[in-house]
């Protein structure tokens, strides 16, 4: 694990805490959390969350021990934090491992079920449930993205992802946030009502930054609607809502760079292709192909293949 080009191993350590082996050092780590530390008992299971280059965001260590406790630790030992949670009936059921759904959100593996911990909630995928449509279940395999979590079973394959907060913002149904402000105001611009003024007027009078990000969750909203007509919609609204900033507040290139993504990964989900992607993924990858190239510089082409595509 690391996010520079030197590695680093941890492993549990047998009687307690864990080892790590970094840049020729070697030490043993018995707490975690740099403000408050929490002291780590026997770990079972470990697992480290997928680093998102696209936002920088610090990769984060998942932490089960036999006492049931679920330990989550910025992986800067030094001066990052750490949060602890019991599990529910571990004594009875423990898990029989641990993985990540993206960087949001930590699973608990069970035989038939899958228990999803997020920051605020958690929640149940459990394979022998009828609504699901699974006969004969056979098992399951998990491939972890960036951006979620690809689950394959003998007759389905479900994508599950952590709802981002830009959705929420948009289509929770007790939202009053200023994106959900620039959404009536288009509505009543289409029905020519000309209290689509003064809905606009409402949003600004609360300030313009505020303004700005209602549009912005409506673009960030679109990249993780599947739907092209809904993605559309969303547009349009982003668009008539930046109509109303002064110029260059909004930045368009971002906006313009969005269309063209979002046209790449409509064409990846026609049935001839079907491939189950995002954009966050795609910028993803493309942003770790653009670091590569950017690393091997003018090395010779057989050199830089493996670093992409593996031996």
């Amino acid at each position: 694990m690391s996010e520079h080009r030197n590695f680093e191993v941890i492993f549990p350590k047998p009687d307690g805490g864990l080892y790590r082996i970094y840049s020729e050092n070697f030490e043993v780590i018995n707490s975690l959390g740099a403000k408050y530390p929490i002291k780590l008992g026997k770990v079972l299971k470990l697992a480290i969350s997928p680093f998102e280059r696209s936002i920088k965001k610090r990769q984060v260590l998942a932490i089960l021990t036999d006492a049931g406790e679920m330990i989550i630790a910025e992986c800067d030992f030094d001066h990052g934090q750490a949060t602890k949670t019991q599990i529910e009936n571990f004594s009875s059921d423990p898990p029989e491992g641990i993985t990540w759904c993206g960087s949001g959100a930590v699973v608990l593996l069970y035989q038939s079920k899958l228990t999803i911990l997020g920051k605020s909630a958690s929640g149940t995928f459990d394979f022998t449930d009828p609504g699901l449509g699974i006969e004969g279940f056979r098992g399951y395999y998990l491939e972890n993205e960036i951006d979620g979590m690809r689950v394959l079973t003998n007759q389905c394959t479900y994508f599950i992802e952590r709802v981002a907060d830009s959705t929420k913002h948009v289509l929770d149904a007790l939202s009053t946030g200023p994106s959900v402000q620039i959404i009536n105001a288009y509505y009543k611009w289409l029905k020519k009502d000309p209290g689509a003024n003064d809905a606009i007027k409402e949003v600004k009078e609360e300030g313009e930054e505020k303004f700005l990000s209602g549009i912005e969750d409506l673009v960030n909203a679109a990249t993780y609607e599947f739907d092209p007509e809904f993605q559309k919609y969303l547009l349009k609204v982003a668009s008539f809502g930046k109509n109303f900033l002064p110029m260059g507040k909004f930045d368009a290139d971002k906006f313009v760079q969005i269309l063209k993504d979002l046209r790449i990964i409509n064409q990846l989900h026609v049935p001839k292709v079907y491939l189950v992607v995002s954009v966050v993924w795609q910028s993803h990858h493309i942003r770790t192909v653009q670091e590569v190239e950017a690393e091997a510089g003018d090395r010779d082409a057989d050199e830089v293949s493996p670093l992409l595509f593996g031996e």
